[in-house]
């Protein structure tokens, strides 16, 4: 028996909260998912602020997930 999950992009994120932020989004690299904790919305709102690693940095808002459990198999 295996756990089943999906990504899905957050309709609103919450300050604090745990997202799913994908990496290595260039040509012919395969994007890995790192943990990251939503820090604040930006002016424009394709991009926010997240923190990982005590450090903050800029991120485009589409590039974040979230796990959804997707059933068991």
């Amino acid at each position: 028996m295996k756990l089943k999950f999906t990504l899905s992009r957050p309709a609103t994120l919450i300050e604090g909260s745990e997202y799913l932020m994908k990496e290595n989004i260039e040509a012919n690299q395969v994007p890995t998912l790192v943990p990251v904790r939503f820090v604040a919305y930006e002016p424009h709102s394709a991009f926010v602020i997240v923190s990982r690693a005590e450090s903050r940095q800029r991120c485009s808002r589409e590039n974040l997930f979230i796990m959804v459990n997707g059933g068991i198999e």
